[in-house]
C-alpha cells in the first residue's frame, strides 16, 4: 500500500526568540503564548494567527497522523517568517533557527518527517550559502520560498544563482503564495497580450501556461470550484518517472506513443502533455486525462480511467470468451 503523505504543514520552534530586540523593526513574528497548549503569532502588535502547540510540538503531530492514517509529514516553515523585508544578515538568522529546528526534528523522527528549509532571498550569495548548508549538512530535501521578494518576481534575472543551485544540486523548491504581486491584475493579463503584440515575450497568452501548473489547494464553494475549472481547465495530470539501464530515445519515446494510443482507445481523454524527457538514464513522461463527462464531471479524469478500464476488462474477458466458442463479436 502506498505511504499517505501530506506535504503541506507548516512548523515553527516554541522558542522563537524575539528578533526586534538585536535588530529592531516591529514586523518580526513573535511568539505569544496563550496556554500550556497553544499561542498567538504577533506581527507589529498585531494578532497574526491564533496556533496550538501542534505548530511545534513533534509527538502532537504524530498523534494527529495517527488519527489521520497519515504516514509522513512534510515540515517547512510558516511564511510570514521569510522576513525579505529584513536586512539580510537578520533574515539569515531567522532562516537559520528554521532550518536548525526543522532539522533536529527531521533527525528525532526520521521515518515521520521529511524537512524543507528557507533561505534569505533578498541577499542571493546568502541563500546559495543557506541553500548548500540546508542540502549537504543538515539533510534536508527542499527550499520553500514566497512568490516574490520584496517586490521583484521569481523571474528576475538577480535571482537566476539562486536557482542555478537548485538546479544543480536537484533541490525541489515548494513555491508558498506569500504577498501575492498583481492580484488584483491577474484578470487582465491576456487583455495586455491581446492589445499590446508589441509587448509580448511569449508565443501564448499568459492562461496558456498556467494550464502547465499544478495547483494544490481547498475550496469549499461551488461559484470558485467552478471558476478554477473555466480559468485553469479540468484535465488530471500525472507525471511517470523511470530509470533505464541502456537509453535508446526513439524506441522509448515510439513505445510511450503506442501505451498511450492503447489507452486512449478506451479512453479518448487521455494524452500525452508534452514529449518525454530524456535526462541521462532517467525518462519523464508528462500525461493528463479529462474525463468524457459523461457520468462523472469533466474533472474526475482519474474515475473515467478506472470506470473505462473496468469496461474494458469485461469486454476482453467476454471477446475471450466468445473466441473460445468460435464466435465473433459484433456477429448475429
Amino acid at each position: 500500500m502506498a505511504a499517505r503523505i501530506d506535504f503541506h504543514t507548516h512548523i515553527i520552534p516554541a522558542d522563537l526568540p524575539d528578533f526586534s530586540q538585536k535588530y529592531g523593526e516591529d514586523r518580526w513574528p513573535i511568539l505569544q503564548p496563550t496556554c500550556s497548549c497553544g499561542a498567538n503569532i504577533m506581527v507589529g502588535g498585531k494578532l497574526f494567527r491564533e496556533i496550538t502547540d501542534q505548530c511545534w510540538d513533534p509527538q502532537k503531530r504524530i498523534a494527529d497522523m495517527a488519527a489521520e492514517v497519515v504516514d509522513m509529514q512534510v515540515l517547512s516553515p510558516i511564511p510570514v517568517t521569510f522576513s525579505y523585508w529584513a536586512s539580510a544578515e537578520a533574515a539569515e538568522a531567522m532562516a537559520r533557527l528554521q532550518n536548525d529546528f526543522i532539522a533536529d526534528t527531521v533527525r528525532q523522527y526520521p521515518d515521520r518527517f521529511i524537512g524543507l528549509g528557507t533561505v534569505p532571498l533578498q541577499d542571493v550569495d546568502r541563500s546559495i550559502r543557506e541553500l548548500d548548508r540546508c542540502i549537504h549538512q543538515l539533510g534536508l530535501k527542499g527550499i520553500e520560498i514566497g512568490t516574490n521578494i520584496n517586490g521583484q518576481n521569481l523571474d528576475d534575472p538577480a535571482f537566476l544563482p539562486f536557482f542555478e543551485s537548485c538546479a544543480k544540486w536537484d533541490v525541489p523548491l515548494f513555491v508558498h503564495p506569500w504577498e501575492t504581486l498583481g492580484r488584483e491584475r491577474m484578470p487582465r493579463l491576456d487583455q495586455g497580450w491581446n492589445v499590446w503584440p508589441h509587448l509580448r515575450v511569449t508565443e501564448q497568452p499568459p492562461s496558456f501556461y498556467t494550464k502547465n501548473f499544478y495547483f494544490d489547494s481547498l475550496s469549499y464553494e461551488p461559484l470558485n470550484i467552478r471558476l478554477l475549472l473555466e480559468r485553469f481547465g479540468h484535465e488530471m495530470r500525472d507525471t511517470v518517472y523511470c530509470e533505464v539501464k541502456q537509453m535508446d530515445e526513439a524506441a522509448i519515446r515510439q513505445s510511450v506513443l503506442e501505451i498511450v494510443e492503447q489507452v486512449q482507445a478506451y479512453v479518448p481523454g487521455y494524452r500525452l502533455k508534452q514529449e518525454p524527457l530524456f535526462e541521462e538514464n532517467r525518462v519523464t513522461v508528462f500525461l493528463e486525462v479529462e474525463g468524457a463527462g459523461d457520468y462523472f464531471p469533466p474533472y474526475a479524469g482519474n474515475l473515467d480511467i478506472m470506470t473505462a478500464a473496468a469496461v474494458r476488462v469485461g469486454e476482453e474477458v467476454a471477446r475471450h470468451l466468445l473466441d473460445g466458442r468460435g464466435v465473433s463479436l459484433g456477429t448475429k
